[in-house]
C-alpha cells in the first residue's frame, strides 16, 4: 500500500476525535463494541441494519465500523468504507457526521468550473423556486430530482412539494431507492437498502398518504450486475413504460446523483428517457448548493453566494449572463438551499417540510437512541419496535441534555434504547 494512502488513514482515524469530542458519542458505541473479532468480515456485511432474525439494528454496524482496528484500516477500501459508515450515521439523525465522514472518501469530486465562478460571484441572481417549478410543472409530464445518498435534504424537501405536485395533477412518484415489490413496505429492508433511512421512509408513507403511486425502475437484477450505462438504460425503459400504460399520467422521480444528468446520450437515466420518448424530463439538481456539498469547490461557492445573496429560502440559482454550471447544461435548474442552523443536535434543513411537528426529548442515561415508531393500532408494539423503520431518531448524549424529533402528526411509540440496542424506556405520544 502507497506511503499517502496509509498517512491518509491514520489522518481519517486522529481527525474525528478532535472535530466531534464535544458531544461524541460514539465513544459510548466503541466501547460496546470492543474486543469484538469482526476484524475478518468484509465492510459490506458489517455495515448492514439487518440481523439474521430480519429486525433491525441501526447500532451495530455503526459499532462494527467504528471499532475496526488500525491494522484493519490500513487495507480497507477507503470509498466504500467512509461512504458507508456516512451512510450509518446519516440513518441515526446525524447528518452533520455524515457529510464529515463522506468527505474522506475517494467520492469527493473537485468542480473546476467553481474556482472560476468564484472571480465573478456578483453576477448570480436568485429566481423563485415555487412559481419556476409551478410552471415547470404543469407543462411537462416528468420532473426530476436527484440526491446524495448520505444525505436526507433531498427526501425532505420533495415531500414537501408532494401536495403541490398532486395539485398539478402528478400520479406517479419513482424512486430509485426501490428495488422491491413495494407491498412489502411493512419490512422496509426487503424492497431497498435506503428506504430503512427515516426520512426516506417518511417520503414514501406521505406520498402514499397522498395517493401517490409508487413505483420502481431499477432493474430487475441488482444494480452492481450491470455496467452504469445498461443500468441507466433500463431505468429509463422502466420509466416510459409507465408513461405509455398511462398516457395521461405525470411522474416526479427521486434518483441518486447524476442519473438525471441530461445531454449525455447514451449514458444517463434522462438523456435516455429524451431519446426514447421524446419526452423532455425536467431535470432539478438539489445536491450542488447546500452546507453539507463534499465538493470543496462547491461548499466555498455556496459560502461565497449565500454571504452575498439573502438565501432565505430555497431557490433556483441562475447566472445573469447565462453561465452555464456544468458543461452542456445537463441539469435545467440549480437549487441552492439556505445555510440552516443546527438546534439541539439537529438540522435545520429538517423544517424544509412544514407539515412536521418538534417533540422534545430529554436525556435519559449516558447514552442514549431516541427514536419515534408509528403506532398504527393494528401491529403489537413488539413487533413494531423490532422490525419497522423509524419515523425519526437520534442518538445523544447526557451532556447533550436533550435533542428534537421531527414528526408527521400521528400516534408513536417514543422508544430510548441503550448501546447494546436494548429498550430502556418508551411511551405513548400523540402528535396533532
Amino acid at each position: 500500500m502507497e506511503l499517502k494512502h496509509r498517512l491518509w488513514i491514520i489522518f481519517c482515524l486522529i481527525v474525528p476525535l478532535h472535530v466531534f469530542s464535544q458531544n461524541d458519542y460514539t465513544k459510548y458505541l466503541i466501547d460496546q463494541a470492543h474486543n469484538k473479532s469482526i476484524d475478518t468480515l468484509p465492510v459490506s456485511n458489517l455495515s448492514s441494519i439487518v440481523q439474521k432474525d430480519g429486525s433491525l439494528n441501526y447500532l451495530k454496524p455503526l459499532e462494527n465500523l467504528l471499532s475496526l482496528s488500525t491494522e484493519r484500516l490500513k487495507s480497507v477500501d477507503v470509498q466504500n468504507y467512509y461512504s458507508n459508515l456516512a451512510t450509518l450515521f446519516s440513518f441515526v439523525g446525524d447528518v452533520k457526521r455524515a457529510s464529515f465522514e463522506f468527505s474522506k472518501s475517494d467520492s469527493v469530486n473537485q468542480e473546476d468550473w467553481a474556482k472560476y465562478i468564484l472571480k465573478d460571484t456578483a453576477a448570480f441572481k436568485l429566481v423563485d423556486f415555487e412559481s419556476t417549478l409551478k410552471n415547470n410543472a404543469l407543462n411537462n409530464r416528468v420532473v426530476m430530482f436527484n440526491e446524495a445518498h448520505h444525505i436526507p435534504i433531498s427526501r425532505i424537501f420533495v415531500a414537501s412539494l408532494l401536495p403541490n405536485f398532486k395539485k398539478y395533477g402528478y400520479k406517479y412518484l419513482a424512486l430509485e431507492a426501490l428495488n422491491g415489490n413495494i407491498d412489502s413496505l411493512n419490512k422496509a429492508y426487503t424492497v431497498g437498502y435506503y428506504t430503512s433511512e427515516p426520512q426516506m421512509f417518511n417520503l414514501i408513507m406521505y406520498a402514499k398518504q397522498l395517493g401517490f403511486k409508487i413505483i420502481k425502475y431499477e432493474p430487475d437484477f441488482f444494480s452492481y450486475k450491470h455496467t452504469p450505462d445498461a443500468r441507466d438504460s433500463i431505468q429509463a425503459e422502466n420509466i416510459y413504460n409507465v408513461l405509455k400504460k398511462d398516457p395521461d399520467s405525470k411522474i416526479v422521480v427521486l434518483a441518486g446523483y447524476g442519473h438525471i444528468q441530461e445531454r449525455i446520450p447514451n449514458h444517463t437515466m434522462a438523456s435516455i428517457l429524451q431519446q426514447i420518448s421524446n419526452i423532455d424530463p425536467v431535470t432539478i439538481n438539489l445536491i450542488a448548493f447546500n452546507q453539507y456539498t463534499n465538493s470543496p469547490d462547491n461548499k466555498k461557492l455556496f459560502d461565497v453566494i449565500s454571504g452575498k445573496l439573502n438565501v432565505d429560502a430555497p431557490y433556483i440559482l441562475q447566472d445573469k449572463k447565462d453561465f452555464d454550471f456544468f458543461e452542456n447544461k445537463t441539469y435545467d435548474y440549480n437549487v441552492i438551499f439556505p445555510s440552516y442552523n443546527e438546534k439541539n443536535l439537529r438540522p435545520g434543513l429538517m423544517l424544509l417540510n412544514t407539515a412536521y411537528k418538534l417533540v422534545k426529548c430529554k436525556a435519559v442515561a449516558p447514552f442514549q437512541l431516541v427514536q419515534a415508531y408509528r403506532d398504527n393500532g393494528t401491529t403489537s408494539y413488539d413487533k413494531i419496535v423490532k422490525f419497522d423503520v423509524p419515523a425519526d431518531q437520534k442518538c445523544f448524549t447526557v451532556k447533550d441534555g436533550q435533542t428534537d424529533l421531527y414528526l408527521f402528526p400521528g400516534n408513536y411509540f417514543i422508544v430510548y434504547r441503550n448501546a447494546d440496542y436494548q429498550v430502556m424506556k418508551f411511551y405513548k405520544k400523540r402528535i396533532e
